[in-house]
């Protein structure tokens, strides 16, 4: 069956709606499918590669459209509002759209993910390791070392430890901190599965970890958009309009309300979608590059 047709039919005799009025009905759709996926329904992903070194963005379709134009025919818009887990959902999937529509990079282990962010009323660079093998830097009011994890150990930096063992280099046991962890798959329902079996039971501290995943999945973009999916699902989605992050900059924001009153809130480019930051940490660049204190 041509589904694009069966939609011409249904709407022979109507004017079409505009997409603002398709709008609340999309993001109603899109909530009603967040809930579905969340029982086990399967996703959809695809992925993407790009080149070696690269500035990185800040930033079913037929089965859909028939779905969305069902229910504008079946409940036409009447000018009211979506609830508010509705709209928040709407800007986390137009972020995971705006996510795809950015290039995949694959990084090389021995790069490095540099950072400039706003956070507080400092703003601060960083230089940390794709593997976690080799020394990371940051610097805000100084620039401090992050020593790599080679071979289940790494050295000991702590000025402490130095003075009571003075010339002698020590090391620690360890585990590498990846700046890129490449184990996050591009699937909605896994990030999900990942996130509700650690956190399950503490939506604030859902919230924190999707902030954590956002961190470590800078260079590639189907990741991202999968980890804004899974966020649909956490309960207590609201969005908050004219938000401000750490730079000073507004956008859309959605937060998580918890029991004890606290919340985490994302912010994204009201007209692009790009994911800004959050109130505490503002990013303003991201690129790939191959040594400390290189800059894109």
């Amino acid at each position: 069956m041509d589904e694009m047709q069966l939609i011409r039919d249904m709407n022979d005799h109507h004017e079409l709606p505009s997409a603002e009025e398709l709008a609340p009905a999309r993001a109603q759709l899109l909530a009603a499918a967040a809930a579905e996926r969340a029982q086990g329904q399967p996703a959809v992903h695809r992925i993407r590669r790009f080149g070696s070194r690269a500035r990185l963005g800040l930033g079913g379709a037929i089965g859909i459209a028939a779905a969305v134009a069902a229910v504008t025919v079946l409940a036409p818009f009447n000018g009211q509002a979506p609830d508010a887990h509705a709209e928040a959902v709407r800007v986390l999937q137009n972020a995971a759209d705006a996510a795809r529509a950015l290039p995949d990079t694959e990084p090389r282990p021995d790069q490095f993910v540099y950072t400039k962010a706003a956070m507080g009323k400092d703003d601060y660079e960083s230089w940390m390791s794709v593997d976690g093998t080799h020394d990371s830097l940051i610097a805000r009011n100084g620039e401090t070392l992050i020593p790599g994890c080679k071979n289940g150990n790494r050295a000991v930096t702590d000025a402490n430890t130095s003075r009571q063992n003075p010339g002698e280099k020590i090391s620690e046991p360890c585990a590498p901190d990846p700046a890129v962890d490449t184990s996050l798959p591009a699937d909605a329902d896994a990030i999900f599965h990942r996130i509700d079996t650690a956190y399950g039971d503490d939506v604030n501290a859902m919230a924190k970890e999707v902030l954590h995943l956002i961190d470590k999945s800078h260079t590639r973009s189907e990741v991202r958009a999968a980890i804004f999916e899974a966020a649909t699902r956490i309960p207590g989605l609201t969005m908050v309009e004219n938000a401000t992050d750490a730079a000073g900059r507004t956008g859309t924001g959605i937060t998580w309300t918890t029991e004890g009153g606290g919340s985490e809130m994302l912010i994204f480019d009201a007209d692009n979608h790009v994911y800004l930051g959050s109130e505490d940490t503002a990013v303003l660049d991201i690129a790939l590059v191959d040594e400390i204190g290189q800059r894109p």
